[in-house]
């Protein structure tokens, strides 16, 4: 029988390329998200003396004031205390070095957010750097969407290593291997590492008589002359034997619809490939059977009327004519 598991279009293949999307959709905005935060300017500005005493700060917020503030607390009792030596560390290197230093904390509540602060030398006298200034700005949106990232990404490796097709992901403009499954191996003979150093690796167990197809296939996917989603089926020999693999590549466009990565995913069909080639032998033997006994043999659908799908060529030397029937 015909082998009847999930073909390479399946939900599957529809589920990994929309994460893969909504996942360099993350990255863009991300990016974005940064840019803003890195040219906007600093939300709040804190002077500090040499004991991280808190002597300024620029504005309140979050139900602060400044004598809640000013005078008797620190960077440090804002912070969660599992930062503590990291913003200590820096606070020392610049007063001893005089060269700033940039660290992200979260702040705990009722604050409850990030920020990325830089820390400069701001007051000097004759003994050296009397206070540091603290330059904080507000990165929690940032932050969220880097974790936002991470999970997508997260999710769409776990998909994509668990699944027996081998899922790939190509730069175009750069000619190189984004990502590869582990799957590679066992479809194509190649490992993914060596696919990662070489992106023509995986063409060395293409079968000889196929290599010229799949040369022109390539160079009309990387020119984008190419009919996207349209399965493309080649041969391979590795370990001893010859398989059948299914290819289908799909576009990944940026927001001025421009072509910037192919996905693709590429799947052993060899068990359909014999399925079918059995079926074929299979109705081959019972036809000529059929057609070498003394009989007449037909086949009607009984569905429809005057429906005749098969009849013998018996036919002929039985009753001297021919039917005309429909296959």
């Amino acid at each position: 029988m015909l082998d009847r598991r999930p073909t390479p279009d399946s939900s599957t293949e529809s589920e990994l390329i929309r994460q893969l999307r909504q996942q360099l959709e993350d990255s863009r905005q991300a990016e974005e998200r940064w840019r803003s935060i890195v040219e906007a300017p600093f939300d709040f500005v804190v002077i500090v003396d040499r004991r991280a005493v808190i002597r300024y700060v620029n504005r309140m917020a979050f139900g602060f004031t400044q004598e809640d503030v000013v005078g008797h607390t620190t960077p440090l009792d804002f912070i969660l205390e599992e930062q503590h030596d990291e913003v200590r560390a820096k606070m020392k290197a610049v007063f001893e070095t005089g060269v700033p230093e940039f660290y992200e904390s979260f702040c705990k509540e009722p604050i409850n957010r990030w920020f990325l602060t830089l820390v400069s030398p701001f007051e000097r006298d004759e003994t050296g750097i009397r206070t540091l200034s603290f330059q904080s700005r507000d990165i929690n949106d940032q932050k969220e969407a880097e974790r936002n990232l991470e999970e997508s990404q997260n999710r769409f490796q776990q998909l994509a290593e668990n699944i027996d097709d081998c899922f790939y992901l190509l730069d175009t403009a750069a000619n190189k291997t984004l990502y590869v499954s582990p799957s590679v191996e066992k479809i194509l003979g190649v490992s993914a590492g060596e696919v990662y150093a070489n992106p023509k690796a995986w063409m060395a167990p293409l079968h000889p008589e196929d290599r010229e197809k799949v040369a022109d296939g390539v160079r009309r996917l990387m020119t984008q002359d190419y009919d996207y989603g349209k399965p493309f089926e080649y041969r391979v020999q590795h370990h001893g034997q010859t398989r059948w693999v299914q290819h289908r590549a799909y576009p990944v466009r940026n927001e001025r619809q421009q072509i910037t990565r192919i996905a693709g995913i590429v799947s052993d069909i060899t068990e359909r490939k014999e399925a079918a080639a059995e079926l074929l032998a299979a109705e081959a033997r019972y036809r000529n059977l059929l057609e070498t006994l003394p009989i007449i043999s037909y086949v009607v659908d009984p569905k429809e009327e005057h429906s005749t799908q098969y009849i013998s060529p018996q036919i002929e030397w039985k009753l001297g004519f021919w039917l005309v029937y429909t296959s």
